[in-house]
């Protein structure tokens, strides 16, 4: 394995436009809309009545309109996610915004009239339609969903400035947000969000303590604006899934994602049937702590035993390519790739968006990912997760663009299987007992923050939907009662759960940004749970398979695509077994711990 250079710690989006005054951003947008328009005049009226071939030729059309759509509005929003408080940036992204939406009226009657067509069970089958079986899958079984032409683009005309409006300010909001923090100085800091956070991984209880209540206070200031956001962002959805008839609150959802209703259910109840893992550990851990009782600001502690290793973002680099080198040498030239291209923002800072995202783009453009380094052994396994969605979106690039990017059920598939990569390879590494320990803890850490609470968080989503459709709006103290309900029932008594914790929904993007989407967290883990158990054992042949996997994209269902594995993802019995993975996790903590 070669030597691992250093990279660029900011991304390059020149290889997209030049910058935010690009002339050609909005040429580029004004000649997509004509093209848009084009096809409207040839096929608006038509599309009910086509064939095969007809039918195929737009499709292909349709799809290559919004792939080059992408580019501009790629442009934007990454320039918006690394720099939020900036007055052009935030002009470009609304203007972008507000003429895609334009662009989008001209094409947005094709799916609705290929939905209405006589012969879409049959383009469904046919080998000819290969890979788009599943767009006319999807428009079969959900046609009765669709509107009239006329009430779609009303919806799309109002989306910039209802849900989407909602969003952006939640959005500036939280990156606006600063945590008062004192150090070990006794000096007062002013932290983001993201870096006020990661004191919560901190060996000083002290300073545990003070991040929490920095960012309770912090959240608790925004609580009126931030609970009136999620209103309007649940009164339009809730509105919206009536004017569809979707039976339920996730309907659309499971839909986005080609799952059935039966396989998320059958996740969700064994991960409830599993809830009694995590006061098992956390007893656990308390004991390791030395402490009395372990409070929520206590729960992603490091052990004393070994205090946290601190990691570079060149020595993070290097890790996860040994990681990924080990498994596969594409895996590693695809991480490499994306790397040397520019396409990785490392640096936390003021304006910046929290957390850590995988963007999408068409080929022949790489994916570009987000970060927010601070140097954490968590950190180290992030930079894998979402190098994973990088990945995968490269094995994925052949296909169409409308059917490249996986569902949302398969896309934390190489994220989660790069973690456990990198892992590994890090226990594999540890040279003492009490770093093993720490390793293993760290990690269950991580697993419980991804299956349980994601879960967790599903069942919270239901009854603030729940509670909207049959009450109206919900006031911001119901919405902290339900999170603290659902956070107890999971923690059991192995965890005290602070009134302030009350408010700490109200960060959670995915709340706002794109409904249910946290059961997609576990799916994934558990999932790769099972086939990291197939890799371990040496099934034959695992690899080129996982790869076959990875290359589908979203041109099947995440059932079609895990019957190679002989995975029957609706079936309870099947989500159990991945518990098995989590289970020897914690025996083996308890083994090194007692003995």
């Amino acid at each position: 394995m070669k030597k691992t250079k250093n990279f660029n710690q900011s991304w390059d989006l020149s290889e997209l436009y030049s910058g935010v005054n690009d002339p050609k951003i909005f040429k580029d947008l004004a000649a997509l809309e004509k093209r848009a328009e084009n096809f409207e005049k040839e096929h608006k009226g038509k599309v009910a009545a086509y064939g095969l071939p007809r039918t195929l030729a737009a499709v292909k059309e349709f799809g290559k309109i919004q792939e080059k759509l992408r580019l501009p509005v790629a442009f934007a929003e990454l320039s918006f996610a690394v720099d939020g408080a900036n007055v052009q940036i935030n002009s470009l992204n609304q203007k972008v915004q507000v003429q895609c939406s334009e662009i989008r009226n001209h094409i947005i009657f094709f799916p609705l009239e290929l939905g209405k067509n006589k012969n879409l069970a049959e383009f469904a089958k046919s080998k000819k339609a290969r890979p788009f079986n599943i767009l006319f899958k999807d428009l079969l079984e959900n046609r009765k969903y669709q509107l009239s032409f006329a009430e779609e683009k009303i919806i799309n005309i109002k989306a910039t400035t209802s849900s989407a409006g909602w969003i952006r300010l939640h959005e500036k909001l939280e990156s606006s947000l600063r945590i008062k923090l004192k150090n070990s100085f006794g000096e007062i800091k002013e932290l983001t969000l993201e870096e006020a956070l990661n004191f919560s991984h901190s060996p000083k209880r002290q300073e545990r303590i003070a991040a929490a209540q920095g960012i309770s206070n912090a959240l608790k200031g925004n609580l009126e604006v931030s609970s009136h956001i999620y209103n309007m962002i649940l009164l339009n959805k809730a509105r919206e899934d009536k004017l569809r008839n979707w039976p339920y609150p996730e309907s659309q959802r499971h839909a986005a994602n080609s799952l059935s209703k039966k396989s998320v259910d059958a996740l969700a109840a064994a991960t409830r049937e599993h809830f009694g893992l995590v006061p098992r550990y956390y007893k656990l851990k308390r004991k390791l702590l030395k402490l009395d009782r372990l409070f929520d600001y206590d729960r992603y502690a490091p052990l004393p035993q070994k205090s946290e290793s601190k990691y570079t973002f060149e020595q993070a680099v290097k890790v996860v390519r040994a990681a990924f080198h080990a498994f596969d040498p594409e895996f590693e030239k695809y991480y490499l790739d994306i790397l040397a291209a520019g396409h990785v923002d490392v640096v936390p800072r003021k304006g910046k968006r929290a957390g850590a995202f995988c963007a999408h783009m068409p080929h022949p453009h790489l994916p570009y990912v987000l970060l927010n380094h601070a140097g954490s052994g968590r950190d180290v396994e992030t930079l894998a997760h979402e190098m994973g969605h990088a990945v995968h979106d490269c094995f994925a690039e052949k296909n169409p663009f409308l059917v490249a990017h996986p569902p949302l059920a398969l896309a934390e598939t190489a994220s989660v299987f790069g973690e456990m990569l990198v892992f590994e390879y890090l226990l594999a590494s540890a040279k003492t007992k009490a770093e093993q320990i720490a390793l293993i803890a760290a990690k269950i850490d991580i697993i419980f923050a991804t299956i349980p609470r994601q879960i967790s968080m599903f069942f919270f989503e239901r009854k603030v939907h729940d509670f909207v459709r049959q009450n109206g709006e919900i006031p911001a103290e119901k919405i902290n009662e339900f999170w603290m309900q659902i956070q107890r029932e999971m923690f059991g008594d192995s965890v005290t759960i602070t009134e302030n914790y009350s408010v700490w929904w109200s960060y959670i993007i995915h709340f706002f940004e794109v409904p249910f989407y946290t059961y997609a967290y576990a799916f994934g883990n558990l999932l790769v749970f099972s086939l990291y158990e197939q890799y371990k054992e040496g099934a034959p042949g695992f690899v080129e398979n996982y790869k076959t996997l990875l290359s589908l994209g979203g041109a099947k269902t995440p059932a079609q695509a895990l019957q190679t594995f002989g995975f029957d993802i609706e079936r309870k019995e099947f989500w159990q077994s991945g518990f098995k993975v989590l289970e020897k996790l914690i025996e083996q903590l308890e083994s090194l711990c007692y003995h």
